[in-house]
Parts: structure tokens; sequence; C-alpha cells
């Protein structure tokens, strides 16, 4: 059993600094700081012996892309968290409902690099919390996790993480990414979490367990410790991002099937789905903008038997959800035998 608080490894500010400007300029130039609308940090020097304003981009916090960015933080760590062997620091997003059902295909992650290098083992946990109450503890489920190792660990530089396969979240409610620290054995002292302290969103949340490190398939709360960061004394956000893309769905209305009786149909031969009513159906799959569907039946109801058939069942999907992929099955049985009364 553990018995440690989670800690921090305070640090300066550092920042990876690309000239943008090919004009000379004095190093002795005035300078000012700002925040531009695409959220890099830009330091301007204000040249006065040639009146040329050279920008330097303060690299790393570039907003990753997608059609849904799950993003809390401001790019820049001003601290870095650890706890004496292994944790789970994950942050809570919260999509408007209109970007649902939406595709998360990438993670990005800041790491800090006292007691952290480039290859120890890490895990991303996605989970999914619909239950509407702000609290991970109450409602989060396990949707996916992914082993992988540290790419860079120099305290700015995010490390993106293509997620394989990719994480269907049908919502609305939150979506929760987090990451443990595999390498961190107990008795670790690695601070890997970055956490950016400029303006809490109270939405970044921590967990240990009495087990000590953090189990396969970890369940939410930990039980040994479990709270926002800022509760732990540390307000800020952690610098974990997530990107997708919208999601679209397949599906339409089924009419004839005699009670009793199963259709099994399936998209772009895979995805099945089961049929036991008359009524609308949707696949499960997410599909992306311009993939191609095609709805087939692959297995037609028995007890008795019918035959039913698919109209509108293949096109491109073009920016909005498919819905008119009707599928109508006559009652073979009865049609046999009123053709020989």
């Amino acid at each position: 059993m553990k018995n440690n608080k989670l800690t921090s490894f305070l640090t300066s500010q550092i920042f990876l600094i690309s000239i943008v400007s090919s004009s000379a300029f004095a190093f002795d130039s005035d300078y000012y700081v700002e925040r531009n609308q695409d959220n890099k940090v830009i330091l301007s020097l204000d040249n006065t012996e040639n009146e040329s304003l050279i920008d330097l981009i303060l690299m790393g916090g570039d907003e990753i892309q997608g059609a849904t960015a799950l993003v809390i933080d401001d790019g820049v760590a001003e601290n870095f968290i650890g706890d004496g062997g292994q944790f789970i620091w994950l942050n809570r997003f919260t999509p408007a409902p209109t970007e649902f059902p939406f595709i998360l295909e990438e993670v990005s992650v800041i790491f800090g690099d006292n007691g952290v290098t480039a290859g120890q083992d890490i895990e991303i946990l996605v989970y999914e919390d619909t239950d509407g109450d702000g609290d991970p503890a109450t409602g989060a489920v396990l949707l996916a996790t992914y082993n992988e190792t540290i790419l860079t660990a120099d305290q700015v530089t995010f490390n993106v993480y293509s997620l394989k396969p990719s994480v269907q979240l049908y919502g609305p409610g939150d979506v929760l990414i987090g990451v443990v620290n595999r390498s961190g054995a107990e008795g670790t002292n690695d601070f890997p979490a970055a956490l950016d302290q400029t303006n809490t969103q109270v939405r970044s949340w921590a967990a240990t367990y009495l087990v000590g490190d953090v189990p396969v398939n970890p369940p939410l709360p930990g039980d040994e410790q479990w709270g926002t960061i800022d509760s732990f004394g540390f307000a800020g956000n952690w610098i974990i991002r997530g990107a997708g893309t919208q999601g679209y769905t397949v599906g339409g209305t089924l009419s004839g099937l005699l009670p009793g009786n199963e259709l099994i149909v399936q998209n772009n031969n895979g995805d099945d789905l089961t049929l036991t009513a008359d009524g609308s159906y949707t696949f499960l799959t997410l599909l992306n903008d311009n993939d191609l569907y095609n709805v087939t039946v692959l297995s037609e109801p028995t007890g008795p038997i019918q035959n039913c058939t698919v109209s509108n069942e293949s096109g491109t999907i073009t920016g909005v959800s498919i819905s008119n992929v009707d599928i109508s099955c006559d009652n073979l049985d009865l049609i046999f035998r009123n053709g020989f009364e």
C-alpha cells in the first residue's frame, strides 16, 4: 500500500523558439508577449535598428486538428506532477450534443522530463460518462486502452498518438481521456504529468489504487486517492488533448417482418445487425465523410420464410447520416398458399 500524496516538480516555462522572419535583429531590442487567436504564444522583438518586426513563435501550443477538438489547456505547462509510482491523470471533456456522434482518432500529451525519458511505457485510457452529473466516479465506462511509449519528454512537445482502432462515441455526455505512467514502479521518483496552471477548468482528475500499480482496465474512481487535481492543491489542467472527426450513421426503416421472425443485415460486408421487429434501425459502426456504404441481407427470415429486399442500399457519405436504406419483407408462405387456393 502506498502512503503518499501527489507531488509536484515546479519548473520555469521552457520554450522552443523558431524564427519566422529572416530579417536580422539586435538582441537589445524591446519585446512583448501575446497569445494570438490560434492559441500560439507570440514573442515579438521591435528592432529599432532597421525598424523590422521579428516574430518568434513559441512552439508546442498548437491545437491538434480535427472536426472535434477536445482541449482544456493552453498548451504551456507551469508544473509537473508525480506520485512516487503509477497513477492515472485524466481530463473530462464535454462536447456539445451536436458534436455527437464522433470518432476519436488521436490523443496528444506533453510529458515532463524529471525522471521521465523517451521509450518509457504509458497507457492511454478512454472512458465515456453519459449520466450528466460531471463526476467520473459515478458513471464512467472504459471503452478502450492503448499501450504506447513516450516519444519525447522535454516539457513542451506534444506526443501525438493515433488510436488504432479509433473510438466511437455516441454521447451526449463526457469523454474522459487518461494516461498511466506504466514505467512508474512503486518508489519511482518521476514527474510525468504536465499541468497548465494558468486558468483551471476544474476538469482534471487523478487516481491511485491500494494495490499499488494501476490495475488492468482500471475502474473509476481510484480506491486510494481520487479527486480533481485542484483538490490536491494543484489547480490546473492536464495537458492531454483529443481530436476526432464527425461520425455518420447508416440506417433506415424495416417493414413487413412477421412476429417471431428475425432478419440479419450488414453494411460493407460487416457490422452485422439483427432485426426482430418493424421500425427504424441503425448500424452501430460510424462512418467518416466520403466513406462508401453498402447494405445487404446476410440472413433472411425462415420461420416462416420471407424474402426481404433493400432499397437505396448503397452510396457515399456526403456530410450527413443516411436514414433512407429501407428494407421490405414479403410473406412467401402466404403468397405460396394463396396462389394455390
